[in-house]
């Protein structure tokens, strides 16, 4: 791989007013505009199809009940993020490829009013307050938490330490694994106690690499 660097530079007073006027002036028709462009080039990728293919071998019925609500945290400003509008759009085919009976509830504190409309929009019912990820499941749930900090994934596995709640869970995010290699097992105890026994255990079932692709793009 060739090294490479960004490019810095400073925008004057006048182009930065100018700037900032343009990214407060998006409009709700923009955002979904947006989003919906997102979509369409997801949906033409090669990426979808290997999604789709491995999705449907190991997270539909037969291998695994229907998930009936998704939940997702950490998907920053659509308004403001490339790269949420992306991950948004991805989890709106989420809704399709699961073919989700339930509701999609989304938090992240970036939200914008702007992207509070844009969810009220695609039927995602925004969550008012920060769980900070400590959601007990009542039923077959999809976590959607792109580049979530660990103390999130370790709440959501702590209020939901049962077995029975947990083989109902799909998380997609970052690959769990990883942190045990990056990490002490001392300090995996102290942050992340409960994800580190599942970690070990190996209950869960990872997805992840689709957020590397989806990073990149």
């Amino acid at each position: 791989m060739n090294d490479f660097k960004y490019n810095t530079f400073t925008l004057s007073k006048k182009k930065k007013r100018r700037h900032e006027s343009r990214k407060r002036s998006k409009t709700i028709e923009e955002i979904v505009s947006f989003v919906k462009e997102k979509s369409n080039i997801l949906l033409k990728s090669k990426f979808y199809i290997e999604l789709k293919e491995g999705i449907k071998y190991q997270f539909l019925p037969p291998h695994r009940p229907n998930i009936v609500d998704i939940v997702a945290y950490g998907i920053g400003s659509i308004q403001d993020s490339n790269i949420s509008q992306y991950q948004f759009a991805l989890l709106l085919i989420f809704k399709n490829i699961f073919q989700i009976t339930g509701r999609i509830y989304a938090f992240d504190p970036k939200l914008t009013q702007i992207d509070i409309e844009a969810l009220n929009y695609f039927e995602v019912e925004l969550i008012k307050t920060n769980e900070k990820a400590k959601r007990s499941i009542i039923n077959q749930t999809l976590f959607f938490m792109p580049h979530c900090p660990l103390g999130l994934y370790n709440n959501l596995i702590k209020s939901n330490w049962d077995i029975n709640k947990l083989e109902n869970i799909i998380i997609f995010g970052n690959r769990l694994k990883f942190y045990e290699e990056i990490m002490t097992k001392a300090t995996l105890d102290r942050k992340a106690p409960h994800l580190i026994i599942v970690i070990q255990q190996q209950i869960h079932r990872p997805i992840t690499r689709i957020m590397m692709i989806i990073k990149k793009t």
